[in-house]
């Protein structure tokens, strides 16, 4: 399997997450629907193929412009407006719309009380949860799996990253962005995102999770819509032959993560 290394003595195996070995039988992992930005009308809203208005609207939306009020009285963890939103555990639906730079994650389990599906769902800004934010980010996070952990039967866990920019100077955008950023800095970002997040996850489960799809190769938005009852993680991000490339899987080790990126590169 494409991003797969030699073990060395004493080293062991990382439980393959895109082979499922994380579940007991019986339980499902997570699935991406990736549809394109069509699927938008002019103010944002996500039309999901397949999925009935009802569900949608009355899915909790992580509105990551709230104000400090507005997520408080939800029980959405943040370290302010701008900064990163960790949804409470239920069994509704979840929304969250202009991923941006910004990455997410997708956690689910069965509740040990009801038998039925519990989520979260998070929606972070790299440039404040890697820096002033990251230790309240990475406890926040920390709990919010914790909790999870403790609410859901064993062996019933999944958890997906998806989200986040790559660019690189050969994309078209100049050296630097509007703001004065250098372009490089946003596959820094990326990288630097995935790898926190697959060590934060490791530690409370056990395991790596899926990076359910690759990173987006251009500059507009990413909305996600996710079905709790069913696991299933709608992806509307910008229709693109370099994004088209980015829609495969892949399992959150450096190495993988690694190759992925030389496979983008050379495209």
């Amino acid at each position: 399997m494409f991003g797969e290394k030699l073990l060395k003595i004493g080293e062991r195996r990382e439980t393959d997450t895109l082979k499922s070995e994380h579940l007991k039988a019986g339980a499902s992992p997570i699935i991406a629907c990736v549809d394109d930005s069509e699927q938008c009308d002019i103010f944002g809203k996500v039309h999901m193929p397949d999925v009935p208005d009802e569900v949608y609207d009355d899915s909790l939306n992580i509105d990551y412009g709230a104000n400090t009020y507005e997520m408080e009285k939800e029980n959405i963890a943040n370290s302010g407006q701008g900064t990163y939103l960790i949804s409470p555990i239920d069994e509704r639906n979840k929304l969250s719309l202009e991923y941006r730079n910004c990455t997410g994650l997708a956690a689910v389990g069965t509740s040990r009380e009801s038998g039925k599906n519990i989520s979260f769902l998070t929606h972070q800004y790299p440039q404040e949860f890697l820096q002033d934010s990251r230790r309240a980010f990475v406890r926040d996070l920390s709990e919010r799996l914790k909790l999870l952990k403790e609410l859901s039967e064993e062996g019933s866990i999944d958890v997906v990253i998806y989200g986040g920019n790559y660019f690189t100077r050969d994309d078209g955008y100049g050296e630097y962005d509007a703001a004065g950023r250098s372009i490089v800095e946003y596959a820094k970002d990326y990288k630097k995102s995935i790898n926190l997040l697959s060590e934060i996850i490791k530690e409370q489960f056990g395991f790596r999770p899926v990076v359910i799809t690759g990173p987006n190769r251009i500059s507009n938005n990413q909305n996600v819509f996710f079905d709790t009852e069913h696991r299933q993680l709608h992806v509307v991000r910008p229709r693109s032959k370099k994004n088209f490339e980015t829609n495969e899987s892949y399992h959150a080790t450096k190495n993988a993560l690694k190759l992925n990126e030389k496979k983008w590169r050379e495209k």
